[in-house]
């Protein structure tokens, strides 16, 4: 995760910070014991009673919101870790006995990408939703629907700053005449040696493109976050200031 400096991370540092270390035998301990088990193990509360009081608990809010912050910087990671790893091609020799092709490699971490960029997506929706829930537990009406709101205008805003292409990653492939351009060249290489070395330059022209802007979009949308965050802030912290009756 990035080192908190947004409002918003710095505040909730500071939220978190008496939890990480509560006295021992505590009843704070306890409860960030349990909410730690269940993010890292995936398990369920077993009794609904303890579920609600451990949801209307401070020390359980705070833990969730720090876990769905951090799962939203994992997919800023990914999005660049896809970035870095597009513009390389470890050629091993397993690999073209399994076919790996130079186009097969590339359309895969620019697929994957383009995926995290939907997860990313629903991750922030899904931080700003439990933000919401939190207030319509504690009664905050006008909490709720500002965040309703943020919700709504960052989809709106994600959708203008990368275009169009995530929103089909689940129905049809990403098109690039230049992509299917080195498909047909690897394909008929294999026959035509002359084109290998146009393959080459072809797939060079993809990597420094796509790689440059897939950097660039990703600073984007950490921008967009950032901005996001500053305006969820002040609605944030407020249910860890109401007493819950």
């Amino acid at each position: 995760m990035r080192k908190p400096t947004s409002p918003f991370d710095v505040a909730l540092w500071e939220e978190i910070q008496p939890f990480l270390h509560p006295p021992a035998g505590s009843k704070e301990e306890e409860t960030l014991a349990r909410a730690v088990f269940k993010n890292l193990s995936g398990e369920a509360f077993q009794d609904a009673a303890l579920q609600r009081a451990e949801l209307r608990s401070t020390g359980h809010y705070v833990v969730e919101l720090f876990f769905a912050r951090y799962e939203v910087e994992v997919s800023l990671d990914r999005m660049k870790m896809a970035a870095l790893l597009i513009k390389q091609y470890p050629a091993l020799p397993s690999w073209k006995e399994a076919g790996i092709t130079k186009e097969k490699y590339f359309r895969y971490h620019l697929e994957y990408y383009i995926n995290e960029v939907n997860i990313f997506k629903e991750r922030v929706a899904k931080l700003l939703g439990y933000i919401k829930n939190s207030c319509t537990k504690v009664g905050w009406v006008e909490g709720a629907s500002e965040m309703e709101d943020l919700r709504t205008i960052f989809k709106e805003s994600l959708r203008a700053l990368t275009g169009i292409r995530h929103d089909h990653v689940h129905v049809r492939r990403y098109k690039d005449m230049r992509i299917d351009q080195l498909e047909g060249l690897e394909i008929f290489g294999e026959r035509i040696p002359e084109l290998e070395p146009v393959a080459d330059d072809v797939y060079r022209t993809l990597r420094k493109r796509y790689s440059s802007a897939m950097f660039k979009e990703v600073s984007r949308l950490e921008e967009e976050l950032d901005r996001v965050l500053d305006r969820a802030k002040a609605v944030a912290f407020k249910p860890v200031e109401v007493e819950v009756k």
